[in-house]
């Protein structure tokens, strides 16, 4: 059985752009593909992954999702569409790890705990849902089992505000930038959604909420509901006095959000803020 009877679909017009070219090893090294829900870029990336494997013998390729639930869903879908092919060898189930006849491996791992991605060298490598990976899974654990193999990267997701997957993504804007390309797929460039539910959408949600995750654009404050939140802060900002009694609120984001800080002082006005990602 060929490549061709292998694959897990038949691209739309949108994913057939979200492909780049059909001669694999003329992708751009780095793709960023920020992409609307449900436009298809789960199959497509799944698609890559395991053409990928397939087309080049001897290659390490993982597959890596914020979650353990998230991966496992594209682990079966790949494993389903191995089943019955003869390239499948081995899966270890336990490891997600499957082992193909050309001596090729995919693997599956999450980015929760991304001190265990570290170690192993990866020839291609899938990051979905990126805009919720944290930024040192990719700085200090993904990027560099890139290095040694001259490794690929395809990295999708729909925004979640200006992160490190926009820097990517603009990165790939930048014609400078030889071994980046970015792309943007709203979710109507996926053909099989109507444009009567779009519509639907876009009367239902709020304005900025829609921006994001169907239009794909890359907001400031991340979609939130509360806006030009610093702007309207107000006080008279100061040095700690020595002595003097403070009182100060934390609202801790431990994944993506923004993290407050607000200090006030015994008479409740406010004397110091801080707002980080």
């Amino acid at each position: 059985m060929g490549l061709k009877e292998i694959e897990l679909y038949a691209p739309h017009s949108g994913q057939k752009q979200f492909h780049e070219t059909p001669d694999i090893s003329k992708r751009s090294r780095f793709r960023i593909a920020c992409c609307g829900r449900r436009f298809g870029k789960t199959m497509a990336s799944a698609n890559e992954l395991l053409e990928h494997a397939i087309a080049y013998k001897k290659t390490v390729n993982w597959w890596v999702s914020p979650t353990y639930q998230q991966a496992m869903i594209v682990y079966r879908m790949i494993e389903n569409a191995l089943m019955d092919s003869g390239f499948m060898v081995e899966n270890l189930k336990s490891e997600k790890r499957i082992l193909l006849r050309n001596n090729s491996t995919i693997s599956f791992k999450s980015a929760d705990n991304f001190n265990a991605l570290r170690g192993e060298g990866v020839n291609f490598l899938v990051i979905d849902e990126a805009a919720t990976i944290q930024r040192e899974a990719w700085e200090q654990a993904l990027r560099p089992t890139l290095s040694d193999k001259n490794g690929r990267a395809l990295i999708v997701g729909t925004p979640k505000g200006r992160n490190w997957f926009y820097e990517l993504y603009s990165r790939g804007c930048d014609p400078e930038q030889n071994e980046y390309k970015s792309y943007s797929f709203p979710t109507w460039t996926n053909p099989l959604i109507p444009q009567t539910e779009i519509e639907e959408v876009r009367r239902s949600l709020p304005a900025d909420v829609f921006r994001q995750e169907y239009e794909a654009q890359f907001l400031e404050d991340s979609a939130g509901v509360f806006r030009n939140i610093r702007e309207c802060v107000t006080g008279q900002f100061q040095e700690p006095v020595k002595g003097k009694q403070y009182y100060i609120g934390w609202d801790i984001a431990k994944h993506q959000d923004f993290s407050v800080l607000v200090c006030m002082d015994s008479n409740r006005h406010v004397v110091a803020f801080d707002r980080f990602n």
